[in-house]
């Protein structure tokens, strides 16, 4: 069961430790830039509205960055 579900497990305590550590203020491109450091996938949501997620939490757990109009993040959520 560990060998299943482990990676899964630690890509979303990953994933936890990652939004928190978002800085209100910072850019998109600071934003996209540690994700790809940390090998995250990003993608665009909406207009503002960024999520990463760990390549090995199988889609259960995310983090949704929010930007204002001049692409600074005003709020994270981590999604599971």
């Amino acid at each position: 069961m560990l060998g299943a579900f482990g990676p899964a497990a630690l890509a979303s305590r990953s994933t936890g430790k990652f939004c928190a550590g978002l800085v209100p203020g910072m850019t998109v491109a600071e934003f996209e830039a540690r994700a790809e450091a940390a090998r995250y996938t990003s993608s665009k949501v909406r207009e503002g509205v960024w999520m990463v997620e760990h390549p090995s939490s199988l889609g259960r757990a995310y983090c949704v960055a929010r930007f204002d109009a001049s692409g600074r993040l005003t709020s994270k959520a981590l999604g599971e």
